[in-house]
């Protein structure tokens, strides 16, 4: 998966998974993008399936809550409703 979606199941805490087979055209994705990983999973944020087994063994994971990923999410990703000021600062000091 590689979405909104994952963004708000990891901002959620939820346990997140990235789906993405190779032969669903991930490297042509990335290639194009300029990427060689989904951002949230290089961020640990969520576990990557690149094939039905692994995707198995995840979900397997995700419900016992052994991701492990919850860390990684309240480092990464911030819902204490500053998100707009500290765009606005990155933003300001691009500027400068």
């Amino acid at each position: 998966m590689y979405s909104t979606m994952l963004l708000e199941a990891a901002a959620l805490r939820a346990q997140a998974i990235s789906v993405l087979y190779p032969e669903a055209g991930v490297e042509a994705m990335f290639a194009e993008q300029g990427q060689t990983q989904f951002p949230l999973v290089e961020l640990g944020c969520s576990a990557l399936a690149k094939d039905p087994d692994s995707l198995l063994s995840l979900l397997s994971s995700a419900l016992t809550g052994s991701l492990n990923q919850l860390p990684k999410q309240e480092m990464n990703i911030r819902v204490d409703g500053q998100n707009a000021r500290r765009a606005a600062g990155e933003i300001m000091k691009l500027l400068r």
